[in-house]
């Protein structure tokens, strides 16, 4: 959940619902489709939309005085302490149903009488989403029921986001060992030049670990990390790169600087200035591989395609010329900031 509307949706839930109206009338309207109720009361109805977004009418009789929808923190404060609710009713079936020792597949089917959607099982427990909104945690062994909790509010919530997490990272890992690198600016370099977009990360014992799509998909890929502190992204470290070679990162510059200006309309002057400060960086890095002759030694170029561009046009991997297309870019990224800047202020 990310507890905000999509923009259409918001703006059809604020036209439709404008007080004061009254709720007979509008209790069917198309914009509530998607929100469940979380809360009644004599002055106010709480309705939660399946993003976690919050509305709360404030109602008098049958007249609403006032609508306020929540988004964010706020929202989710009210899903942690309405959210996910276990009416009395379901509380009594399912203490009914899941008694110990009975075959918890017979349990199921008598305590929500239609299939219902299950979190992936973990250890000795299942969960089942009723309905009414409460996850259902049962306790199995053998296959038979050995106790029942229903899980609500905060709790749910937190068990949601978990099985979310764990269907995200449930995707094929990178082949081979974990990756050297020396800090995590490297890793998200890693992450650029590969042509992916990172989706996030998470620390596996003593591996940093990230998600990310890549061309080929969405997977995992293994770090150990020498730095793991967190800094600015162009802090590659010391010394060079071990999972980058000079044709890769030489190859990133020239591609990020030759796709600035169409992706500056895309993305925005902000976000592409700060990818040219790294694709100058990237192409900086590179100029550190020069041997004592200049040119970088041929070992360290990664796969056949890298060795065989060096081979053919060895002269781009001089100092001098790597140097220069780094300049070139720091002059790109200074160029798009002044053009920001010197824009007129819309309104």
């Amino acid at each position: 959940m990310d507890f905000a509307l999509a923009a259409g949706d918001k703006k059809d839930f604020e036209d439709a619902f404008r007080p004061p109206f009254d709720w007979s009338r509008q209790r069917e309207d198309e914009a509530l489709r998607g929100w469940r109720t979380l809360d009644a009361s004599p002055r106010a109805l709480h309705l939660m939309h399946g993003t976690g977004a919050v509305a709360i009418f404030t109602w008098n009789g049958d007249r609403v005085t006032a609508v306020a929808l929540l988004e964010g923190a706020q929202a989710e404060a009210v899903v942690r302490r309405l959210g996910f609710p276990a009416p009395a009713e379901l509380q009594r079936r399912v203490r009914k149903a899941f008694r110990a020792g009975r075959p918890v597949d017979e349990a199921a089917k008598e305590a929500f009488r239609q299939p219902v959607a299950q979190l992936p099982p973990r250890d000795a427990l299942r969960w089942y989403r009723s309905p009414e909104g409460a996850l259902v945690e049962v306790r199995v062994e053998d296959g038979r029921v050995t106790g029942v909790e229903l899980r609500t509010g905060g709790a749910a919530l937190d068990l949601l986001r978990a099985a979310a997490s764990d269907e995200r990272w449930d995707v094929p890992e990178q082949p081979g060992p974990a990756l050297l690198a020396r800090t995590l600016a490297e890793v998200r370099l890693f992450v650029a030049v590969a042509r992916g977009t990172w989706v996030e990360a998470r620390t596996e014992g003593d591996l940093y670990v990230v998600l990310a799509h890549l061309p080929e998909g969405r997977r995992r890929i293994r770090f150990a990390v020498a730095d793991p502190s967190d800094g600015p992204d162009t802090a590659l470290g010391p010394g060079t790169s071990r999972i980058l070679d000079p044709a890769e990162l030489l190859l990133y510059g020239e591609r990020v600087g030759r796709e600035a200006s169409a992706a500056a309309a895309a993305l925005g002057a902000a976000r592409v200035h700060d990818q040219l400060r790294l694709a100058a960086a990237a192409v900086r890095e590179a100029a550190r591989f020069a041997g004592p002759s200049g040119a970088p030694p041929r070992e360290c170029f990664l796969t056949p395609a890298a060795r065989s561009l060096f081979d053919r046009q060895p002269a781009r991997f001089t100092p001098g010329a790597l140097h220069a297309q780094a300049a070139a870019l720091d002059a790109q990224a200074d160029a798009l900031r002044e053009s920001a800047d010197a824009r007129p202020a819309r309104g």
